[in-house]
């Protein structure tokens, strides 16, 4: 079986002290989400990791997302 994903938009969001995480919204069988990537500097700029996070579609996307990055990544 083959689940489709249709990515829906990306957001990119840097804060103080260098910290970038990229967002990408997808929407699929089983409601929306977003792709994480947390990027890091140091030694040089490189892929630190990855995570998901479970969008309510009720509630802005943006909101969740900015307050998503400043409660984990601040």
């Amino acid at each position: 079986m083959m689940n489709t994903h249709k990515l829906l938009d990306t957001y990119m969001l840097v804060g103080t002290g260098l910290s970038r995480v990229k967002y990408e919204i997808f929407s699929g069988d089983e409601g929306s989400y977003a792709f994480i990537t947390i990027y890091a500097y140091e030694p040089h700029f490189h892929i630190k990791g990855h995570d998901s996070l479970k969008l309510d579609e009720a509630v802005d996307v943006r909101s969740q997302i900015e307050g998503h990055f400043a409660d984990s990544y601040q």
